[in-house]
């Protein structure tokens, strides 16, 4: 009897957890790979912040922005994680059903240029 009551509480706990992980629906995120101006795409995946609004996120790591533009504009993803640039050149091609999130504010742009020995102006 103890087994069945040890099989019938991991069943009642493991459940819900498997249906709500099963509700998740799929985000398909390209990303030019784990550098520090993309990091808080893996921050939000490590902290399960795509989990907590129903999301589960399938990143696909291509080697620089423009493949990921180009999935983007293709259709072949939900969102990317691009420079600002991609952006300008998109609106120049005439794509304008793009949306941006900036991550990288005036400090993190100045330290940038800073490593690389730039004075910014």
């Amino acid at each position: 009897m103890n087994a069945l009551l040890r099989i019938f509480l991991s069943l009642t706990t493991l459940l819900p957890l498997l249906a709500s992980a099963a509700d998740l629906q799929p985000v398909k995120i390209a990303s030019a790979g784990h550098v520090a101006h993309f990091l808080p795409l893996d921050v939000a995946i490590a902290r399960g912040f795509f989990q907590e609004q129903g999301l589960a996120p399938e990143v696909t790591y291509l080697k620089a922005g423009t493949p990921t533009a180009q999935a983007l504009l293709a259709g072949q993803v939900d969102f990317s994680t691009n420079g600002i640039e991609h952006a300008f050149k998109a609106a120049l091609q005439g794509k304008d059903n793009l949306r941006m999130v900036v991550l990288m504010n005036r400090c993190q742009a100045w330290f940038w240029w800073w490593m690389r020995g730039i004075a910014p102006g």
